[in-house]
């Protein structure tokens, strides 16, 4: 297929924070002792409207200053004009079938962001509840053998910790299942998951909630239960049987995916 080059203006999501302070004559201090996120943190966010911010970070400032989600994210065009080449002109792209998949699957709905004209995508869980996720997916050709590939950059989840009875496994379970439906919907023939450089939990300064990152227990758990295995730069498929034989498995110059052929 011949690479198109073409020109593309970067499309994604913002924050509001800076409108929202100025709104309720907030300061950045005041705004970090309150939500308990460094103020270092808070002056980046509301200097850089297009900065990454973290899902524990996102749900300390909405639940603590009392913001809705949507009020205080929302998608946009930044403006950014950049070249990009475009190879395979025949990737599918993210849709609303995303979300439609999720809800069958978890009860929950997703807020979907595409970007990368539709190549990639940032989502939400619409609303708090018991649990909350967040992702970020991308659909691809593998550039060692041209094999379309969904490959989830980003899955992390918060739990409020008034639900103590609350069945993350199941949950989950089903996240996994409806990656894996989607994957099939878009054509993909196999799926790969990044590990994290490191295996965080993370409370918040107030105990409401525990977030998780993508190289958590629960998460591994239950990739290896639905026959993800290690892939390494030489790619070959390592056989991993539990969350320590991953952590043993992981060795200098490998590739941290998790992987499944569809």
């Amino acid at each position: 297929m011949k690479n198109i080059e073409m020109m593309e203006r970067h499309k994604g999501t913002k924050n509001n924070l800076e409108s929202i302070m100025l709104n309720n004559n907030w300061t950045s201090y005041y705004v970090s002792k309150k939500s308990g996120i460094n103020k270092k943190t808070i002056s980046k966010i509301v200097k850089d409207k297009f900065t990454t911010i973290s899902s524990d970070t996102l749900l300390s400032i909405t639940y603590n200053m009392n913001i809705n989600l949507q009020n205080l994210i929302e998608p946009c065009d930044s403006g950014d004009i950049k070249m990009v080449h475009l190879r395979n002109t025949d990737i599918p792209k993210f849709d609303s079938k995303l979300d439609n998949i999720f809800y069958k699957y978890t009860k929950i709905h997703f807020k979907v962001y595409p970007y990368n004209d539709g190549h990639a995508v940032n989502l939400y869980s619409k609303y708090i509840h018991k649990i909350r996720f967040d992702g970020n997916f991308r659909i691809e050709r593998d550039t060692n053998d041209s094999k379309l590939c969904l490959r989830i950059i980003d899955l992390g989840f918060i739990i409020i910790n008034k639900y103590k009875k609350f069945n993350i496994n199941k949950y989950l379970e089903n996240i996994i299942v409806g990656i894996e439906k989607y994957a099939l919907y878009l054509g993909a023939e196999k799926i790969e998951y990044a590990l994290g450089p490191f295996f965080r939990k993370h409370k918040d300064i107030n105990g409401y909630f525990v977030s998780y990152s993508n190289s958590n227990y629960f998460s591994i758990k239950i990739l290896l239960k639905n026959r993800f295995n290690i892939l390494n730069t030489n790619l070959k498929n390592k056989n991993v049987f539990d969350y320590e034989d991953v952590l043993r498995k992981i060795e200098p110059g490998d590739t941290p995916w998790l992987i499944k052929i569809l």
